[in-house]
This record gives structure tokens, C-alpha cells and sequence, in this order.
């Protein structure tokens, strides 16, 4: 009942030209490390195989729990799940929508880090209760200068997590679930102090027969900046997405779905809020091939009013 699993990562280092924009116009700066602002979430894939991920999962003191631990996972790996919206490979390109910007914080779930997890089943019933504590320098425990203070598995680029599922059926064909979540990290974002933020979010989704809707929705309670409020009045951050899957249309096996959401509004008066658009089509191949085009639209990139993105991308995927 155990498993063992590694995941080695190699691309061509290519970025792509949303994923290029935001890496110049996000990076720094107050909302530096807060949130994934729409890259295509598998850009800057260098040509060195690297150790993606590697974690021991086992069954644990009581029936439905489960723990993981490693040296190299995600915080991803153990909340904020939703079968629409979470899969790179499958669904949606963009970062934003396969989790939540806030709950999922994007400096530490990129590079990923140390740490644990778990999931409880409660009695194989409609409840479950997962969390977990990853910290993204957890390899480098000696203080550095060159930082706020030290890394290692406790201090700075850290991020503990919780989550309570209630997940039922509706009947013959049709399910739904609703996850409350909690997360609180502490990043260094380059701003000359400590990011913290405490986060409470929601994550819903209902099928009906082939119909799907999706949502997510993210509110950063009073983020610190060191020992200040980040925003001089109304202090807080939140973010949306939601979104329609159809599967089966036109071709057996397939999957159409649109959503639109906005990464990080802030109460910065007169401030345009991004807003990001994105579309694929799911198209089956055979058992082991999928080819997906889709289209990502994003308007008043960086919460500022400028010119809008679009990105179309062509993706196949193999499963074996």
C-alpha cells in the first residue's frame, strides 16, 4: 500500500512569450512571490534533467490516512486538487488556473522544496482533511548573507497548508465537492523584508452528466511586509477563477472547457485588475495520446493598463 515516486524533468529552456512577459513585468516588487500571474505553468524547462520530485507515501496509524514525505515535492501535491482545473498536462496551460494564486504560493510551489503532507479520508466518507508544510530552501540550512536570514526547513520560503473536502454524489452520472482551505507562508520576494501572508480559500466543483462547473476563489487576510501592512489601507489581496467543462463533444473522450478568473486584485485605487481567459480542446488521439490547442487571452497584464496578450498553444501529451 506504499509507493515510492520519482518524476525526472528535462525540456529545451524555452519560455514562450506570456511566460517571457511576466518573468520581466511580475518578478519584484511588492506582488513579487505572491501570486502566479498566468506563465504557461512548464516554461523555462532548462536541457539538464533535473529531479523533479521524489517522496515516500505510506498508509498511516488510523484507515484513510495517508503520509508523504520527501525531499522534493510540492505544495500542490496535497491541496487544491479539482478535476478541471489542475493538470498541465491536461487541462488548462496557464499556472493561475491549475491552483489557486494565493493558497498556492507561486515561490514556493515553482521550485518546490522539503516537506510533508497528508490525507485523511475519514471513514471512506464524504469528509476529508489534508494538509501539509513544504520549505522551498530546506537544502541550504546555513544562514546566508546574501539573505533576509537563514533557509533550512524552518525559516524563510516556507508554507503550511489545510484543507477540509466535503465531496457527495448527486445521483446517477453527477458528483460535487467543496474544499475550504487555509495556508500561511513567508517568502523572501526581493523586497528587503519577509512576505507573509495568511489566506483563506475556497475550491468547488459539480458535474452534471457531461457538463462540468468549476471555481476558485482566494482572500490574502492583512499581508505583512517585514512588520508593515502591504497596501496602506483596506490591506488585503484576492483572487478568482471559475470556469465550464463539456466532455464528449463531437469526439468520444474529449474535453472543451473555458474559464476566466483574476490572479490578484488589490485596493489600490484606480488600478486595473488583470484579468486572465483561457480555452482548450481535449481531443484523444488513442489510449496514449492527446492533442490539445488552446487560446490564452490576458487583459491588463501586471495591473496595469496596457496592451492584451494572447497566446495560442498547441500541446500533445503521452501517457503510458
Amino acid at each position: 500500500d506504499d509507493l515510492l515516486s520519482t518524476t525526472l524533468l528535462t525540456g529545451n529552456g524555452g519560455n514562450g512569450f506570456i511566460g517571457d512577459f511576466f518573468n520581466r513585468n511580475i518578478g519584484g516588487g511588492a506582488l513579487g512571490g505572491v501570486a502566479n500571474a498566468g506563465g504557461i505553468e512548464y516554461r523555462e524547462t532548462g536541457t539538464d534533467v533535473e529531479l523533479d520530485s521524489l517522496y515516500y507515501q505510506f498508509p498511516f496509524l488510523v484507515d484513510g490516512l495517508t503520509l508523504t514525505v520527501g525531499p522534493q515535492l510540492y505544495p500542490s501535491d496535497f491541496i487544491d486538487g479539482n478535476s478541471y482545473a489542475n493538470d498541465p498536462g491536461a487541462d488548462f496551460n496557464s499556472g493561475f488556473f491549475i491552483n489557486n494564486s494565493l493558497i498556492i504560493n507561486d515561490a514556493i510551489d515553482d521550485p518546490g522544496g522539503a516537506g510533508f503532507g497528508f490525507d485523511w479520508n475519514i471513514d471512506e466518507g464524504p469528509f476529508s482533511i489534508r494538509g501539509g508544510y513544504v520549505a522551498a530552501n530546506a537544502t541550504s540550512p546555513v544562514d546566508d548573507p546574501a539573505t533576509l536570514g537563514g533557509d533550512g526547513l524552518f525559516d524563510e520560503d516556507h508554507t503550511a497548508l489545510a484543507e477540509i473536502e466535503y465531496a457527495d454524489s448527486l445521483g446517477s452520472n453527477s458528483n460535487f465537492a467543496v474544499r475550504l482551505q487555509y495556508a500561511f507562508s513567508e517568502v523572501d520576494n526581493g523586497g528587503g523584508s519577509l512576505l507573509e501572508q495568511n489566506v483563506v480559500g475556497v475550491n468547488a466543483e459539480a458535474t452534471f452528466g457531461k457538463f462540468g462547473v468549476f471555481g476558485r476563489y482566494g482572500y490574502s487576510i492583512d499581508p505583512q511586509q517585514g512588520a508593515a501592512d502591504l497596501f496602506a489601507t483596506n490591506n488585503n489581496i484576492q483572487t478568482w477563477m471559475a470556469g465550464i467543462g463539456i466532455a464528449d463533444l463531437i469526439v468520444p473522450g474529449s474535453m472543451l472547457s473555458f474559464a476566466a478568473g483574476q490572479p490578484f486584485i488589490t485596493p489600490t485605487a484606480g488600478t486595473p485588475e488583470q484579468t486572465n481567459f483561457e480555452g482548450f480542446y481535449r481531443l484523444p488521439v488513442n489510449d496514449n495520446i492527446t492533442v490539445t490547442p488552446g487560446v490564452m487571452v490576458i487583459t491588463d497584464p501586471a495591473n496595469v493598463n496596457q496592451n492584451t496578450l494572447i497566446q495560442g498553444v498547441l500541446r500533445a501529451t503521452f501517457s503510458f
